[in-house]
Protein backbone atom coordinates (compact mmCIF):
# COMPACT_ATOMS: atom_id res chain seq x y z
CA UNK A 1 0.00 0.00 0.00
CA UNK A 2 1.42 3.29 -1.02
CA UNK A 3 -0.16 6.60 -0.32
CA UNK A 4 -0.10 9.60 1.86
CA UNK A 5 -1.11 9.18 5.46
CA UNK A 6 -3.07 11.96 7.04
CA UNK A 7 -3.52 12.79 10.66
CA UNK A 8 -7.14 12.94 11.81
CA UNK A 9 -6.35 14.87 15.00
CA UNK A 10 -7.91 18.32 15.23
CA UNK A 11 -5.58 21.28 15.18
CA UNK A 12 -5.91 23.39 18.31
CA UNK A 13 -4.50 26.76 19.24
CA UNK A 14 -1.63 26.80 21.76
CA UNK A 15 -3.10 29.51 24.02
CA UNK A 16 -6.62 28.28 24.80
CA UNK A 17 -6.54 24.78 23.32
CA UNK A 18 -9.64 25.30 21.18
CA UNK A 19 -10.18 23.59 17.85
CA UNK A 20 -10.02 25.66 14.67
CA UNK A 21 -13.76 25.14 14.20
CA UNK A 22 -14.38 27.13 17.40
CA UNK A 23 -12.80 30.20 15.81
CA UNK A 24 -14.51 29.70 12.45
CA UNK A 25 -18.03 28.77 13.52
CA UNK A 26 -18.68 29.08 17.25
CA UNK A 27 -16.96 32.39 18.01
CA UNK A 28 -18.76 34.42 15.29
CA UNK A 29 -22.08 32.87 16.34
CA UNK A 30 -21.47 33.78 19.99
CA UNK A 31 -20.59 37.34 18.96
CA UNK A 32 -23.81 37.51 16.94
CA UNK A 33 -25.96 36.23 19.81
CA UNK A 34 -24.30 38.62 22.28
CA UNK A 35 -24.75 41.57 19.93
CA UNK A 36 -28.43 40.82 19.35
CA UNK A 37 -29.02 40.32 23.07
CA UNK A 38 -27.22 43.54 23.94
CA UNK A 39 -29.24 45.46 21.36
CA UNK A 40 -32.49 44.00 22.69
CA UNK A 41 -31.54 44.94 26.25
CA UNK A 42 -30.80 48.54 25.24
CA UNK A 43 -34.01 48.87 23.21
CA UNK A 44 -36.00 47.21 26.00
CA UNK A 45 -34.52 49.54 28.63
CA UNK A 46 -35.33 52.61 26.52
CA UNK A 47 -38.87 51.36 25.87
CA UNK A 48 -39.41 50.56 29.56
CA UNK A 49 -38.06 53.97 30.55
CA UNK A 50 -40.43 55.64 28.10
CA UNK A 51 -43.38 53.64 29.43
CA UNK A 52 -42.43 54.50 33.01
CA UNK A 53 -42.25 58.17 32.03
CA UNK A 54 -45.67 58.11 30.36
CA UNK A 55 -47.29 56.18 33.23
CA UNK A 56 -45.93 58.53 35.88
CA UNK A 57 -43.57 56.04 37.53
CA UNK A 58 -40.64 58.16 36.35
CA UNK A 59 -40.86 61.85 37.18
CA UNK A 60 -38.39 64.68 37.12
CA UNK A 61 -38.11 67.07 39.99
CA UNK A 62 -36.62 70.49 40.51
CA UNK A 63 -33.01 70.69 39.33
CA UNK A 64 -33.26 67.77 36.93
CA UNK A 65 -33.45 65.04 39.57
CA UNK A 66 -35.28 61.88 38.55
CA UNK A 67 -37.60 59.98 40.83
CA UNK A 68 -38.53 56.38 40.14
CA UNK A 69 -41.24 54.27 41.67
CA UNK A 70 -39.71 51.33 43.61
CA UNK A 71 -40.92 48.72 41.11
CA UNK A 72 -39.62 50.73 38.14
CA UNK A 73 -36.28 51.27 39.90
CA UNK A 74 -35.94 47.57 40.64
CA UNK A 75 -36.81 46.64 37.04
CA UNK A 76 -34.38 49.08 35.43
CA UNK A 77 -31.51 48.14 37.75
CA UNK A 78 -32.05 44.45 36.98
CA UNK A 79 -31.96 45.34 33.28
CA UNK A 80 -28.63 47.07 34.01
CA UNK A 81 -27.46 43.81 35.64
CA UNK A 82 -28.25 41.91 32.44
CA UNK A 83 -26.40 44.58 30.43
CA UNK A 84 -23.32 44.24 32.67
CA UNK A 85 -23.52 40.45 32.22
CA UNK A 86 -23.45 40.91 28.46
CA UNK A 87 -20.45 43.23 28.81
CA UNK A 88 -18.70 40.47 30.77
CA UNK A 89 -19.50 38.02 27.97
CA UNK A 90 -18.09 40.49 25.43
CA UNK A 91 -14.85 40.75 27.41
CA UNK A 92 -14.64 36.96 27.67
CA UNK A 93 -15.15 36.57 23.92
CA UNK A 94 -12.66 39.38 23.27
CA UNK A 95 -9.84 37.20 24.59
CA UNK A 96 -10.41 34.77 21.74
CA UNK A 97 -10.52 37.57 19.18
CA UNK A 98 -6.89 38.36 19.95
CA UNK A 99 -5.90 35.07 18.31
CA UNK A 100 -7.61 35.74 14.99
CA UNK A 101 -6.99 39.42 14.37
CA UNK A 102 -3.90 40.90 12.74
CA UNK A 103 -1.08 41.82 15.10
CA UNK A 104 1.32 43.91 13.10
CA UNK A 105 2.18 42.13 9.88
CA UNK A 106 1.13 38.69 11.17
CA UNK A 107 -2.20 37.22 12.20
CA UNK A 108 -2.56 35.83 15.68
CA UNK A 109 -1.65 36.74 19.20
CA UNK A 110 1.66 38.45 19.83
CA UNK A 111 3.55 38.54 23.10
CA UNK A 112 1.85 41.83 23.99
CA UNK A 113 -1.58 40.32 23.26
CA UNK A 114 -1.04 37.27 25.45
CA UNK A 115 0.67 38.98 28.38
CA UNK A 116 -0.79 42.49 28.12
CA UNK A 117 -4.19 42.62 26.47
CA UNK A 118 -5.57 39.30 27.72
CA UNK A 119 -5.12 40.18 31.41
CA UNK A 120 -6.82 43.55 30.82
CA UNK A 121 -9.66 41.77 29.08
CA UNK A 122 -9.99 39.47 32.09
CA UNK A 123 -9.97 42.51 34.38
CA UNK A 124 -12.77 44.08 32.32
CA UNK A 125 -14.70 40.83 32.62
CA UNK A 126 -14.29 40.81 36.42
CA UNK A 127 -15.38 44.45 36.69
CA UNK A 128 -18.44 43.75 34.52
CA UNK A 129 -19.34 40.81 36.75
CA UNK A 130 -18.91 43.14 39.71
CA UNK A 131 -21.38 45.38 37.89
CA UNK A 132 -23.90 42.53 37.85
CA UNK A 133 -23.54 42.13 41.61
CA UNK A 134 -23.71 45.90 42.21
CA UNK A 135 -26.81 46.24 40.03
CA UNK A 136 -28.61 43.47 41.91
CA UNK A 137 -27.54 45.07 45.20
CA UNK A 138 -28.90 48.43 44.04
CA UNK A 139 -32.16 46.77 43.03
CA UNK A 140 -32.59 45.30 46.51
CA UNK A 141 -31.54 48.38 48.53
CA UNK A 142 -32.21 52.12 48.47
CA UNK A 143 -28.63 53.05 47.62
CA UNK A 144 -28.00 54.95 44.40
CA UNK A 145 -24.22 54.73 44.05
CA UNK A 146 -23.38 51.09 43.06
CA UNK A 147 -24.17 51.26 39.33
CA UNK A 148 -22.48 54.64 38.67
CA UNK A 149 -19.43 53.54 40.69
CA UNK A 150 -19.02 50.28 38.78
CA UNK A 151 -19.71 51.99 35.45
CA UNK A 152 -16.89 54.46 36.19
CA UNK A 153 -14.60 51.61 37.22
CA UNK A 154 -15.45 49.76 34.00
CA UNK A 155 -14.60 52.82 31.91
CA UNK A 156 -11.30 53.19 33.76
CA UNK A 157 -10.55 49.51 33.15
CA UNK A 158 -11.19 49.87 29.42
Amino acid sequence: MTGVQTCALPISDPVFGHDVAFFVFTLPFLHFVRGVAQGLVVVGALAAGALYLVSGNLTSGFGGSLRLAPAARRHLTLVAAVFFGLLALAAWLGRFDLLVRPSGILYGASYADVYGRMPWSQAAMVVALLGVVASVAQALTDRNWPIPAVAALYLVTL
